[in-house]
């Protein structure tokens, strides 16, 4: 770093789904020694108990040291009293498309005969049907 470059610090934190970057940058300039922060310095206003701090492996650890989250930007550290209480139900989404016809279904069983229907009115009178064959020829004493 040279006396005329600028640096500066850019945080980033994941939320569960993306990286959110945290503002305002802070810049680093140079320094002839380094100092080290106690109780009573501040650094912004910010005690070194409330800064994060981070192990060998690039993860950022809890106040006993346990890591919490990885270098992935992933919590790692435990679940207890992480869940809070269940929250409103939201609003009814929209109704979906109809779905696809389905399959017709098999035949159903033949029902029971119905009942007979009434008498119909009578139809008209048909056409006079051809002449019969001539019958034989009888003597009237033979009727009797």
């Amino acid at each position: 770093m040279t006396s005329s470059s600028t640096v500066e610090i850019e945080l980033q934190v994941y939320n569960g789904s993306s990286y959110e970057t945290l503002t305002p940058k802070t810049q680093v300039t140079t320094a002839m020694f380094a100092m080290r922060a106690n109780e009573s310095m501040l650094i912004n206003g910010y005690t070194s108990s409330q800064l994060v701090k981070f192990d060998g492996s690039n993860n950022i650890t809890s106040s006993n040291g346990t890591a919490v989250i990885n270098s992935s930007g992933q919590w790692v550290g435990s679940n207890t009293g992480l869940t809070g209480p269940t929250g409103a139900t939201g609003a009814t989404g929209a109704a979906g498309a109809a779905g696809p016809t389905g399959a017709a279904g098999s035949a159903g069983a033949t029902g029971a005969a119905g009942p007979t229907g009434a008498t119909g009115s009578a139809g008209p009178t048909g056409a006079a049907g051809p002449t019969g064959a001539a019958g034989a020829n009888k003597m009237p004493a033979e009727i009797a």
